[in-house]
């Protein structure tokens, strides 16, 4: 993975309430999370997400699913 997708969910944290390390680190998390399931083959790469979906079934927080499918969007 780049680090360029990193460093954008890091800026993108910044106005968040909480701690920006620990939001971004959230935040990474699930865009990791995301990336091992499209490369699993679970979620197929080039379909639509599902992000509530995912959201109720992998325990992600909504903000950071959303996140992390904009930046892998932005990653193709």
């Amino acid at each position: 993975m780049d680090t360029s997708a990193t460093d954008q969910i890091s800026s993108e944290t910044s106005s968040n309430n909480a701690p920006a390390g620990a939001q971004a680190s959230v935040q990474v998390q699930a865009l990791l999370r995301l990336r091992e399931l499209i490369l699993a083959g679970e979620l197929p790469g080039g379909a639509r997400i599902a992000e509530l979906a995912i959201v109720e079934t992998r325990f992600i927080n909504p903000i950071s699913c959303s996140a992390a499918v904009l930046t892998l969007a932005l990653c193709k």
